[in-house]
């Protein structure tokens, strides 16, 4: 997936995912952190390897290697049931998470060899699911992870970050709107000396198209930046979507990202032209939802709230996940590492 103003080091096919994070990393203060998403279909697990310079809101991506594969028919269909019969036995329910947890454990593999030399350095695994949903009586909802992130951790070795949606639903959130503060980490103007560029982001590979205002910043500011997010007008197409935003913010910067193919075996749909004249449309060779949890894992590694009350709804801001340890050594390697943290700075005015 390729991101305006950030550097991937993929403009040469010869580079190898492995040269590249071999160069980000020659610097220390570069750390390697890990995501997988299952979409909500329940076809692939796709996974993400991110290099990200900085803590907080000063995170950077420095380069993403990316990696999927497909999840097989029969777990499928059962994972689909679950989802649907929300009151699943929970020994079933158990059998079915630790087949699914091989899947995510075999693209967890795959990440670790494309991180080569620097496996040691992988802090941990973030990992986003559709979740079993539910409501109670007085009308207070609940998510099951189906994540069983025990298995994970004891197959892989890597420390495992699940349950993102928790803590946000525990404070009246919604548990679902949690994208918006990774998308203004990776899109937004964030110069540190002149931002002044805001950004819409439309983000139609989903069922409902959401859109994302950022607005830019230069991260010193106390307060979490005012991120926007709707879905777009139902039965709206999103040629429309786009002359409306054009139409309504003429200055900012707009970024569209489609839906392609799921599959080697399906067909691409081609990009309107029209799209090209002005928009910058993102590729999918990383798969956007595996970024954005490895940045939520990242959050959860820097102690920093990631949900954005004004979207989900939420009380208060929360620091989302739940962390399972790996082996000993990469869990002390995590534990150094969240033990070195330090408060972002902020301006003097916002300080005293």
């Amino acid at each position: 997936m390729i991101f305006p103003n950030l550097n991937f080091l993929t403009s040469a096919a010869s580079r190898s995912a492995s040269d590249s994070i071999d160069r980000s990393l020659q610097n220390r203060q570069h750390r390697l952190v890990a995501g997988i998403s299952v979409d909500e279909q329940f076809d692939l697990v796709c996974g993400c390897l991110a290099v990200i310079k900085g803590q907080g809101k000063f995170a950077k991506l420095k380069f993403a290697s990316g990696t999927q594969t497909e999840i097989p028919n029969s777990i499928q269909q059962s994972c689909l049931a679950a989802v649907a019969n929300p009151a699943i036995e929970s020994s079933e329910l158990q059998l079915l998470l630790r087949d699914l947890a091989e899947v995510q454990a075999t693209v967890i593999e795959d990440l670790k060899l494309k991180a080569g030399k620097y496996v040691d350095r992988v802090l941990a695994v973030a990992i986003t699911d559709p979740g079993i949903w539910s409501t109670d009586f007085d009308g207070r909802r609940s998510c099951q992870s189906m994540c069983d992130a025990s298995t994970i951790a004891e197959i892989s070795g890597v420390n495992v970050i699940d349950a993102l949606p928790d803590r946000d639903l525990s404070v009246a959130g919604n548990g679902r709107s949690l994208a918006a503060l990774p998308i203004w980490i990776l899109l937004a103007d964030r110069n540190q000396r002149v931002a002044n560029v805001d950004c819409v982001f439309v983000d139609a590979s989903k069922n409902c198209t959401e859109i994302y205002s950022l607005p830019a910043s230069d991260g010193l500011d106390a307060e979490l930046p005012k991120i926007g997010h709707h879905l777009a007008g139902h039965g709206e197409s999103l040629e429309q979507t786009i002359r409306q935003i054009r139409h309504s913010r003429p200055n900012d910067r707009l970024i569209v990202h489609r839906r392609s193919c799921r599959t080697s075996s399906e067909t691409c749909e081609r990009k309107p032209d029209s799209f090209e004249d002005f928009a910058a449309v993102i590729d999918e060779e990383v798969n956007l939802d595996s970024l954005v949890a490895a940045l939520l894992g990242m959050f959860h590694i820097d102690q920093m709230p990631a949900n954005v009350p004004t979207i989900t709804g939420a009380s208060a801001q929360r620091i989302l996940g739940r962390l399972t340890p790996g082996r000993p050594s990469n869990w002390r390697h995590l534990i150094r590492a969240m033990a070195q943290h330090q408060p972002a700075p902020m301006k003097l005015r916002d300080a005293i």
